[in-house]
């Protein structure tokens, strides 16, 4: 995993916003959009900063407080929970009771609920007695607390649940829609996503129905396409191209019409009518999507499996997923129960029957119970690999640890990203080599820049600047004289010759022939290719067998094709790292010329790559 668990450090914010980065000794600061730090790290853990001069909240020595962007904790860290402040107030938790706090943290409304929301239209949500209702900014009930469930005001309605539906309120308390939904979102243009008897779509501020921006037609298209297409159902005419595009999982690919995302199977067809605001991969038959301002998950049908109420989401891994609510994360089974509680600052995916979490901004793991099974002790980590290890590092040097914790390779590397097929590459010196499980080397350190080894072989970068391949007894079996080069997924390797992308076979044979601006890895026995502009997907043997064409291809286009790269393989060693971006985050990590940044979805450098 490369770049280890940097991703922890980043949100999803405005590129303009300063967002927390981590040093290795485990401390956050702010930084800017090109990763210059403008509060030096001094802090535990960290939020990204919001639009306006409010301060924001930290961790500090496990409890919560507020910073303002003049590096000066100016609320000191006393709070159980604390939020984002929103109308000049900010909902925090004291001795296990919330209440709302000033800029300067005076306590405006005394902590006496059980739990709060923010201030939005001068009414916030609040609990008492296991029921929610609304407040006023001086703690007085406006709307009383009848409410099983309830979502802030947003354009002067808000979503209660009662008696396990879903309806809507105005200011005074009185229903707008009645509860009948067994999902209803907050209110975003004038129209919220509902689910009813299995059924997904928009509401107007009344409860109508409305039509939705994009569905599949019910008859097919022409048959020379075989294709269903997708229409408009407003009456305007409908792209013929999709305007992003991610790689196939579990048979369905994420693509992007109109800023609304979407899923095409194999064939082309559109399986999922765009309509979510961003979408991830399959993982388990469950997707993460999101739906206004929050997060949830569909299954292969489209149909909404996991309410959307949380900031952020990971993808499913043996059977859990974890999630982000109210500032804190936790994890969540592929019905939306709530298995382990939101407590981490951080939290990843389950590997080996453990997960990586964040407390006091160090680093332990946990079992599919909640339990701490490894302390949290260390800098950052890479999680556990298949063989059973994780990389650990310690004041700033990376060793390895079993399932028990106990050290099996001392911390001595200044960076690996763990065991691939029986070896781990490791730096020292500033050069990469390759170790066994007893930590000896199999591989001298010698390399420029390395991968792991995918189905026998590795990529690694000679001193001269060029890609080859080693098996594992170190010997080069595809000889370097690529200007870039990825790992083995289907027998194939993506290889850049000139400025243009191919793919190689393992004997170092041209199996497709360079002629793409930016490619994938295989995956489901296709690789996204982009072209001219054009997202295409190649069988194998490079023939394109699907095209971004989504109806009838003699249809005009709808206007030029962004250019930017989207997280795809670039030229000039822009190599994408992990094939795809982060959900929660909106980001993926780069390489280019050696150092690692990060770009948002448009191409642009949210971390520009340094040294």
């Amino acid at each position: 995993m490369r770049a280890a668990l940097l991703a922890a450090a980043l949100a999803a914010a405005a590129p303009t916003w300063a967002d927390p980065g981590q040093l290795s000794g485990g401390s956050w600061g702010y930084h800017d959009q090109n990763g210059n730090f403008v509060l030096n790290p001094q802090l535990p853990a960290g939020f990204g900063w919001a639009q306006g001069s409010d301060p924001e909240p930290v961790t500090v020595g496990g409890k919560h407080g507020y910073v303002d962007r003049k590096k000066k904790l100016v609320i000191p860290g006393r709070f159980d929970d604390a939020g984002r402040f929103c109308e000049g107030l900010a909902a925090v938790a004291y001795h296990g009771r919330y209440g709302f706090i000033d800029r300067r943290g005076h306590w405006v409304i005394e902590p006496r609920f059980e739990s709060a929301g923010s201030f939005l239209g001068g009414l916030a949500p609040a609990a008492t007695g296991g029921r929610w209702g609304f407040v006023d900014r001086r703690g007085r009930w406006v709307i009383r607390p009848d409410f099983e469930r309830a979502r802030e005001f947003s354009e002067d309605r808000a979503a209660v649940r009662i008696h396990g539906l879903w309806g809507y309120v105005d200011r005074r308390g009185r229903w707008s829609v009645l509860a009948r939904y067994d999902h209803a979102s907050s209110f975003e243009n004038g129209r919220a996503h509902v689910r009813a008897g299995g059924s997904s779509f928009y509401i107007d501020r009344n409860g109508r129905r409305l039509p939705p921006v994009y569905a599949l037609a019910p008859a097919p298209a022409p048959a020379k396409t075989g294709k269903r297409r997708l229409v408009r159902t407003d009456g305007r005419r409908a792209p013929t191209r999709f305007d992003f595009a991610r790689g196939f999982s579990e048979g369905l690919a994420a693509i992007r019409v109109d800023g609304l995302y979407g899923y095409i199977d194999k064939s082309g067809a559109v399986a999922i009518a765009p309509e979510f605001a961003e979408a991830g991969d399959f993982s388990q038959g469950l997707a993460a999507v999101r739906v206004g301002g929050k997060w949830g998950f569909i299954n292969r049908e489209g149909a909404i499996a996991v309410d959307p109420e949380y900031s952020a989401a990971w993808g499913f891994s043996e059977g859990l997923c974890a999630v982000k609510s109210g500032g804190a994360w936790g994890y969540i089974d592929a019905t939306g129960q709530t298995v382990i509680a939101p407590q981490f600052e951080a939290a990843y995916g389950f590997s080996q029957g453990l997960a990586p979490i964040q407390q006091d901004g160090k680093w332990g793991f946990i079992d599919p119970s909640g339990d701490i099974v490894i302390e949290t002790q260390y800098d950052n980590t890479t999680g556990f690999s298949p063989d059973g290890t994780a990389g650990v590092e310690q004041d700033g040097q990376w060793g390895f640890i079993d399932k028990s914790g106990a050290t099996v390779i001392a911390p001595r590397y200044e960076a690996t990203f763990g065991f691939t097929e029986g070896l781990a590459a490791v730096r020292m010196n500033g050069l990469w080599g390759y170790i066994d499980a007893s930590g000896a080397f199999v591989v001298p350190v010698q390399y420029r820049d390395t991968l792991g080894f995918s189905q026998g072989l590795a990529a690694v970068e000679d001193d001269g600047g060029s890609f080859g391949y080693i098996d594992k007894t170190g010997t080069m079996v595809v000889q370097p004289g690529f200007g870039c080069a990825l790992s083995f997924h289907d027998g194939l390797a993506a290889v850049l010759e000139g400025d243009k992308w191919g793919f190689i076979d393992r004997r170092g044979r041209q199996a497709v022939s360079p002629s793409f601006d930016a490619v994938f890895a295989y995956s489901d026995g296709l690789a996204l290719a982009l072209d001219g502009g054009d997202y295409r997907y190649v069988d194998a043997s490079g023939n394109v067998v699907v095209t971004p064409e989504l109806g009838d291809p003699e249809s005009s286009s709808n206007g030029p094709m962004p250019t930017v790269l989207n997280g795809f393989i670039g030229r000039n060693k822009g190599q994408v790292e992990i094939p795809h971006f982060d959900p929660a985050m909106g980001l993926a990590p780069v390489l280019l010329n050696g150092a690692r940044g990060y770009i948002d979805t448009t191409g642009r450098y949210f971390w520009v790559p340094t040294p």
